[in-house]
């Protein structure tokens, strides 16, 4: 990636390196490596170092290497010949053993919610093989690999009294240290992640420029808040972006910027790519972004069962406020403190698939059903559950909390999304640096009681918690979000004949994933509020991704199926 840093240690023949943003004093990252290339304490070196990167070491002709608990930074490998070959990107080992793409995993990406990884995480070709977040990469001398787990959930047990500290230091580094002399640039939205991280970063680095859409919204919250920050940092560039000066949401689907090793999820890869090229006009070689914040630093409202079972006065006090931010009736509550589903029986409702129904109730403790729209074929059906069968019996959950479990779910979505848009910065020459999804950072906000860091009574508490003596309190005082659906529906409703013409020629058509007649009516409809325009929207990031590989003639045709 663009803005990468290179740190090696050798010892003999050994040898440890980090590549990508390290976040941590010198002596920290020399020591780390020094226990490696020793064959110590390989694992979470990136949950011990803040920042962002792989690790690599070759011990004993071994050579291991792992990316991130978040997935914002990835690895796989493909068997070429007689040799193992690695890489952080799918696409180039595609491209390298001529591997067919794979409609499992097309199919798999239809659904939403996004069905759970490893079903959702999986290379987009029959012959790229990812490897999980959780897991360490191991190339032995003779070709064969293994994988040992690096990352454990942690247990969530501390207070937030406890953890302040430590994730107050490792947010302060993760903005202090990213870099040196470089020229730095960051979003400032006014929302509650970005805000923090734009004044950390014009607190620790000279001529820093940060940028605001406006207009997203006629309710805009963010703008003022942003305008109010800053009015704080002197000399601060501060750059304003009105929304119908940039392109349609929709842009970054009917003309990608970037070719991504898997489809994009949601909109504003377009406008992602204009506030990237502004950026660069200034200069930017590492740009801050308050990506995952959201879900770092909340918590599924699921956590209440548990509660309701270990600790009732708490939990009742809790369920009074979760029902009037989700609208829950009492009968909601009881059938959340009922939920004792495994895990194993919820992913076996899951994957109880039909067109246009949810697959088991609406919502477990696990996480949401299935939504499989009219559009999506029995074919495609057929391929995912074949998905769900081959890996059924090693489908474990991340945590044996299932609001832990939730939690990590929506960090890796993320992070994958975080690194799909760190593609279109280093188009630019930009690294995007997205610290509050730094292993380190996860780690500890991770091991926060799920009811502290998720209450009812405070927004993000956690995180004002953390940052309330290196930031002015006045910033971290919103308890709100902007809705940018206002911005959606008007932008599909502009880009709607474009999206048609998508429709009418499209490739998961002639693979017979997608029913023509359902989705073209899917593209003139005004979706209601749920789950109809995400999966539209889903639908069109896999079309438009499928088109970016068609280039490449020797796999338009060959789909492995």
């Amino acid at each position: 990636m663009a803005g990468d840093r290179i740190e090696i240690h050798t010892e003999g023949r050994a040898m440890a390196v980090f590549v990508g943003q390290i976040a941590a004093p010198l002596h920290d990252v020399r020591s780390r490596l020094r226990s490696i290339v020793g064959g110590r304490a390989y694992t979470n070196a990136s949950a011990l170092l803040g920042g962002s990167f792989h690790v690599l070491s070759s011990v004993d002709g071994v050579v291991s290497m792992n990316g991130t608990a978040s997935l914002s930074r990835r690895i796989f490998y493909s068997r070429m010949r007689n040799s193992t070959v690695a890489s952080n990107r799918a696409d180039i080992l595609a491209d390298l053993s001529n591997s067919d793409l794979d409609a499992e995993s097309i199919a798999v990406r239809l659904l939403v919610p996004p069905a759970p990884d490893p079903l959702d995480t999986g290379s987009m070709w029959s012959a790229v093989h990812p490897v999980p977040a959780d897991r360490q990469l191991s190339i032995h001398p003779d070709g064969h690999t293994a994988a040992a787990r690096w990352w454990t959930a942690p247990p969530a047990d501390m207070s937030i009294a406890d953890t302040t500290e430590a994730l107050r230091v490792a947010i302060s580094e993760a903005v202090a240290l990213r870099t040196g002399d470089e020229v730095v640039t960051a979003d400032l939205s006014g929302g509650l992640d970005s805000t923090p991280l734009a004044y950390l970063a014009w607190n620790n680095y000279p001529n820093v420029s940060a940028v605001t859409l406006t207009g997203m919204t006629e309710d805009d919250g963010d703008t003022g808040v942003a305008l109010t920050a800053a009015s704080m940092m002197a000399g601060l560039d501060h750059l304003m972006l009105p929304v119908d000066k940039l392109v349609n949401t929709f842009d970054g689907i009917i003309t990608p910027p970037a070719s991504n090793d898997e489809p994009f999820f949601g909109l504003q890869l377009g406008r992602q790519a204009q506030i990237a090229e502004q950026m660069s006009q200034r200069g930017s070689a590492l740009h801050f972004t308050g990506h995952g914040g959201d879900e770092v630093f909340s918590v599924p409202s699921v956590y209440l069962g548990d509660l309701l079972r270990t600790n009732k006065r708490v939990g009742l006090d809790h369920a009074r406020g979760l029902r009037a931010l989700n609208k829950w009736s009492w009968s909601d509550v009881v059938n959340l403190y009922r939920d004792t589903d495994s895990y194993q029986k919820w992913t076996n409702h899951k994957f109880d698939l039909a067109p246009e129904r949810r697959s088991g109730r609406s919502t477990s403790r696990w996480g949401e059903a299935a939504y499989v729209p009219a559009w999506v074929t029995r074919d495609a059906l057929q391929y995912v559950r074949r998905r769900f069968e081959n890996l059924d019996k090693t489908l474990t959950p991340h945590s044996p909390s299932p609001a832990q479990h939730q939690c990590i779910e929506s960090i890796r979505t993320a992070g994958r999304i975080s690194r799909l848009a760190g593609n279109i910065y280093a188009q630019h020459g930009i690294s995007l640096a997205y610290p509050l999804i730094d292993d380190k950072i996860v780690d500890l906000a991770l091991r926060v009681r799920l009811h502290e860091r998720g209450t009812p009574w405070e927004f993000k508490p956690l995180l004002r918690s953390a940052t309330a003596k290196i930031v002015p309190p006045e910033l971290m005082s919103r308890s709100t979000k902007n809705d940018m659906t206002e911005d959606v529906y008007r932008d599909l409703r502009s880009a709607r004949e474009s999206l048609r013409e998508m429709c009418e020629n499209s490739v998961l058509v002639s693979m017979g994933l997608v029913d023509r007649k359902e989705l073209l009516t899917a593209c003139g409809i005004q979706h209601a509020a749920g789950l109809s325009l995400p999966s539209f929207v889903m639908t069109m990031n896999c079309e438009a991704w499928l088109r970016s590989q068609l280039p490449k003639s020797h796999r338009k045709l060959e789909v492995h199926l």
